[in-house]
């Protein structure tokens, strides 16, 4: 009897071993599982280039000039042939990037330093909430800070400058001088800060940003290089360079940007191409430390997404500008490059916006933005899911709200062939506006403002009609916005 008790006990002390290790197994299973799930997150590499011009990006490259990092990543991508910036001026384009919204409801309507008011949200905070591991590196133009953004590493310098000897602030937060070149400062400390991330075990997002290929040689008020200028004889004239400012904005023909261009090229083809061979070695500039970047951090043991895009296009001469800022495609239109785990090189023609970055990268990642966004996911148009049946996107609106640079604001419509431009002027001029309207089926470049033309009359005040409703879906908007913050 004590025997049968003490095997009871013992068969039963045996089958509690059993049942702990089963348990034990089974927390293991669950455990490796769920590191097997978060090992499967992706991790994402964001290029951010100032003033890179679509024409130099991908099957459209319209100079001929070899960038073959460029090439190598357009062929392993979607290439996205009509992207759009929603503001021709840098930190506004920069806060609709993060913000997956129209930069004005922020109150970034001008380059600088503003402090968004409300609160500037960022897809960079939603990941980071949700265990990814941050940094960014590189050019930083905003008024919101890279932490206020959502990023745990950062070393970055201000605005536009000098290529050297600039004020940057380090990855330890202290302010110092670098003594070479800041874009190659900024690469070597991203590579390093992508590698330390590695150590956590946590999914990485680097951003890098550059002041390139927007300041180049003449910006700079420097001789261009002799190996430069013995280029220039290669090189096409932009379109429309010697334009003669019929059917424009008067203002535009005295301002800073027609200015700068006679400074410049001064009516002269051969110092115009000597212009291009500048900004073109800027550009290869650009693809050299890309390059560089994109070795650095080739060994990601995670599935990784790369894209490549630019704040806004710029006028090297074209229509007699040079800059940004300006309504016209040069600077509207910009490079967007998307490579995605396992993809291969295609070309997609939907047109996109700039907003549309921050729903892209959060679905990526499995989450959804915590804000309203005016952006749409891509990941349809990246061949990762259905396209959807919903009515394609028609109209493409992108605004300058607040002057910049002698420019003035100004809203540009676009919808099928059409583009229609409306400038403010202001008060000392009445608060007049002017209009421009052009068929960019027939008017490439933009030369034939057919305002004026009473057959198209229609036309024209449709696509002024698609303003008026965007501007009053705006201000509801805003006001939607500031009384969600007021709450939070």
């Amino acid at each position: 009897m004590l025997r049968r008790v003490d095997g009871a006990r013992a068969r039963g002390s045996r089958v509690r071993v059993r049942i702990g290790l089963y348990a034990i197994a089974g927390l293991v299973g669950l455990l490796r599982s769920e590191l097997t799930a978060e090992d499967t997150r992706p991790e994402f590499v964001v290029v951010m280039a100032s003033g890179l011009r679509s024409d130099l990006v991908g099957p459209q490259r319209a100079w001929p000039v070899r960038l073959p990092v460029l090439d190598e990543y357009s062929q392993r991508g979607t290439v996205f042939r009509r992207a759009y910036t929603v503001s021709p001026a840098s930190t506004p384009a920069r806060a609709a990037w993060f913000s997956g919204a129209y930069p004005r409801l922020f109150g970034v309507t001008r380059n600088g330093f503003q402090t968004p008011q409300p609160r500037l949200p960022s897809f960079v905070e939603v990941m980071r909430r949700h265990g990814w591991t941050t940094a960014a590196a590189g050019q930083w133009h905003l008024g919101a800070t890279p932490a206020d953004l959502g990023f745990e590493r950062a070393a970055f310098y201000l605005g536009h400058g000098p290529t050297h000897h600039r004020w940057v602030v380090a990855p330890n937060g202290r302010t110092e001088v670098c003594p070479g070149d800041v874009d190659e400062w900024a690469v070597e400390i991203a590579v390093d800060m992508w590698r330390e991330m590695g150590q956590t075990g946590r999914p990485r997002l680097l951003y890098w940003a550059t002041q390139l290929p927007a300041v180049f040689e003449p910006s700079l008020g420097t001789p261009i290089r002799s190996e430069v200028v013995a280029e220039t004889s290669a090189w096409p004239l932009p379109p429309a360079w010697d334009d003669e400012w019929i059917g424009r904005p008067a203002y535009l023909e005295y301002g800073w940007h027609r200015r700068r261009a006679r400074d410049l090229i001064g009516g002269s083809p051969e110092r115009c191409r000597t212009l291009v061979a500048a900004y073109v070695a800027a550009v290869r500039r650009f693809d050299e430390l890309l390059g560089r970047l994109l070795a650095g951090v080739a060994m990601a043991r995670r599935p990784c997404w790369v894209v490549i895009t630019s704040t806004h296009g710029f006028c090297v001469g074209d229509h007699g500008l040079v800059g940004a800022e300006v309504p016209y495609e040069p600077v509207l239109r910009i490079p967007w490059i998307v490579v995605t785990p396992g993809s291969s090189g295609r070309i997609c023609d939907e047109p996109v916006l700039s907003v549309d970055l921050h729903p892209t990268l959060l679905e990526a990642a499995g989450l959804l933005p915590d804000t309203p966004v005016q952006g749409r996911s891509l990941l349809p148009w990246l061949g990762l899911k259905p396209i959807p049946s919903a009515p394609a996107r028609d109209t493409l609106i992108m605004e300058l709200a607040d002057a910049q640079s002698g420019v003035r604001p100004h809203w540009v419509v676009r919808w099928d062939a059409w583009k229609y431009i409306r400038t403010d002027h202001p008060w000392e001029l009445g608060w007049t506006t002017s209009e421009e309207l052009y068929n960019l089926a027939r008017d490439r470049i933009e030369t034939n403002n057919v305002v004026i033309d009473r057959r198209l009359s229609g036309v024209l005040g449709a696509l002024a009609g698609e303003l008026q409703k965007w501007q009053c879906e705006m201000e509801e908007l805003a006001r939607r916005w500031k009384s969600a913050e007021s709450q939070r």
